[in-house]
């Protein structure tokens, strides 16, 4: 999770799956309940303003079990569209850390070291990468506008 200027630990869905649980809603809420509450905590006390919560439309996220946990959470969410990885900023993110662990001396070699590679990436990562994403998000949106929801270089 990150915001504009803040992020939190990389965390990993299976970490959070109970026994043999594929990851469904329930995995999600526990992920939510355990990494989301308490960084929407620290943006509020950080910028003074709640924050807004953006996800994709993946069905653990909008099945109604989630959707009752975040109103009742008090949790905003953008209205979010359908195919529009060029409107989320996570993808440039994803982007930057698997160029950082393609050129790694050593690439990891099984889930155990991926997970660690990531986390060291994850941590490595400046900020401002963060600023100067969620900062293009109006660009982004103009440029699926004039793309008339095409693909764009974002």
């Amino acid at each position: 999770m990150f915001c504009r200027r803040n992020k939190r630990a990389i965390s990993f869905c299976d970490e959070s799956k109970e026994g043999n649980e594929k990851i469904n809603s329930n995995t999600y809420i526990r992920i939510l309940n355990s990494h989301l509450n308490p960084f929407l905590h620290t943006v509020r006390e950080l910028t003074g303003r709640a924050a807004i919560f953006q996800q994709d439309n993946a069905p653990i996220h909008t099945a109604k079990i989630t959707k009752d946990w975040l109103k009742k959470n008090k949790i905003v969410i953008i209205d979010w569209p359908a195919n529009s990885p060029d409107l989320n900023p996570i993808e440039n993110i994803w982007k930057q850390l698997k160029d950082n662990i393609q050129s790694r001396e050593a690439f990891p070699k099984t889930v155990s070291e991926l997970k660690v590679a990531l986390s060291e990436e994850w941590e490595n990562l400046d900020c401002s990468i963060f600023e100067e994403v969620v900062a293009s998000m109006p660009q982004r949106i103009n440029a699926v506008l004039e793309a008339r929801g095409g693909p764009t270089h974002y």
